[in-house]
């Protein structure tokens, strides 16, 4: 998803950088490494390389967002049914990205951070590249996934032991 919302904007990356999680190099289910490698590669990335065993803070700015994230807006949310919480998280998501002074970004936003990078080029992106889809997994998961672990949405049912 991410993959082809960029190329909307004509941004195809050459290389991608994973942590060595199980989705991105299974070594016990070499079938989800084949998907994942087959994706990259028919959306024109080159090379995938993955951060060096237990370096967790090459990482340190996709986790710090995560926890923000989690704690700003998961903790915090109400959401009557699954696309009302869709709807709010693309809007806390748009001002996270957009608008929010992230302090572990040196006080400006992502849109900012984008802004300063070393390419020209990411200076003249419009702001909504930055507005990623959102989706649930749960409805995607059997398109591209077969067995594992997956958990599921919380239930409503009661569980009757």
């Amino acid at each position: 998803m991410l993959l082809s919302h960029l190329k909307r904007f004509d941004v195809v990356p050459r290389i991608i950088q994973t942590d060595n999680g199980s989705e991105f190099v299974n070594t016990r289910n070499t079938m989800a490494e084949t998907i994942f490698k087959e994706v990259i590669h028919r959306n024109g990335i080159t090379q995938h390389i993955t951060i060096p065993p237990g370096a967790k803070t090459w990482q340190s700015e996709v986790e710090t967002s995560h926890w923000t994230i989690e704690k700003e807006f998961y903790d915090y949310v109400n959401a009557l049914n699954i696309g009302n919480l869709v709807k709010k998280y693309r809007a806390y998501q748009w001002g996270f990205n957009t608008m929010r002074k992230n302090g572990y970004r040196g006080n400006i936003t992502p849109l900012e951070a984008l802004r300063k990078e070393h390419n020209r080029n990411y200076a003249k992106l419009p702001k909504e590249i930055l507005d990623f889809p959102s989706c649930v997994l749960d409805k995607k998961y059997n398109q591209f996934m077969k067995g594992g672990h997956h958990v599921g949405l919380v239930t409503t049912n009661k569980l009757l032991f």
